[in-house]
Parts: C-alpha cells; structure tokens; sequence
C-alpha cells in the first residue's frame, strides 16, 4: 500500500468502500459524486480510514456492478487488503 499522504481539506469526498469483491483485491464501492466522471476517471484517488490520514491510491480500474462500482487501486492484491478498507472513505483532488 502507498504511503503518501495529503491534507483532507484538499480533497472532494466521492464515495465509501463497501466490501471486498473476490479475492483478488477488488472492492465495491458506493459513490456520492454528483458528476460520475470525476469518479470514473480519477487516476488516483485517497483512501481516509477513521482516526488516520488519507493515503494516495493509484486507481487500476473502475466499473460499474449493480448499484455500486468495483475498483482496483495498485497496492491492493488480496481480499485481506480489501477487507482492511472497508468503511474507508474515497476522496479525490479539489
């Protein structure tokens, strides 16, 4: 997992990670974005668990899958990484 981290006051929160999906690091997420593109089309986005900075994320790919999205971020490679993100929050640049 990447170690960069940012102020949360320059960031735009877009959605939440809901589960894991697979085992293969994948996880669903529930987006909040107004403006589907800002989402979609992040190439990196910042994971903020409760009580802990956000740390950046390189976005592998993103789609849709039912009423959510699943997405794969470079660092995460199995389903213990995903679970670990559950209920993080996903924001992205201003």
């Amino acid at each position: 997992m990447s170690s960069n981290k940012v102020s949360s006051d320059k960031l735009l929160l877009v959605g939440k990670v809901i589960k894991p999906h697979g085992v293969k690091g994948l996880f669903s997420v529930l987006s909040y974005a107004r403006a589907i593109e800002s989402f979609l089309y992040s190439d990196t986005v910042f994971l903020k668990k409760e009580h802990q900075e956000p740390v950046e994320y390189t976005v592998l790919d993103v789609s849709p899958h039912k009423k959510s999205f699943l997405m794969r971020v470079k660092g995460v490679e199995s389903f213990e990484d995903a679970d670990y993100l559950k209920g993080a929050d996903i924001l992205v640049d201003k």
